[in-house]
């Protein structure tokens, strides 16, 4: 994602991960909704494997919107905004887990 960030720029890699995010979504939907037709070890790899371009589309945007967002916040504010977000992004990552106690 950075090297891609740094060789074409921001903009063109997050138009690239928003590409890759709707056949990412084409595929996992297609492979959550045709059980009837698709074996169940034929389902499980597309599964596996839309999880895999999940991977592959937060590797490309996440560096790209990380820079953006950096640059956008003034250097004396900049270590308390990355705080909360990080904090909001480890509440909401705890989310799943605490619902299923």
């Amino acid at each position: 994602g950075i090297f891609l960030t740094d060789g074409i720029g921001r903009d063109a890699t997050l138009k690239i991960g928003g590409v890759v995010a709707m056949v990412t979504i084409a595929f996992t939907l297609l492979s959550l909704l045709m059980t009837l037709h698709w074996q169940n070890e034929l389902r499980f790899i597309m599964i596996c494997a839309s999880l895999s371009m999940w991977g592959a589309f937060q590797g490309i945007w996440k560096g790209a919107l990380e820079s953006i967002y950096a640059d956008s916040l003034h250097e004396d504010q900049k270590s308390k905004y990355l705080v909360y977000k990080f904090v909001i992004t480890l509440l909401s990552s705890t989310a799943g887990p605490l619902t299923g106690i």
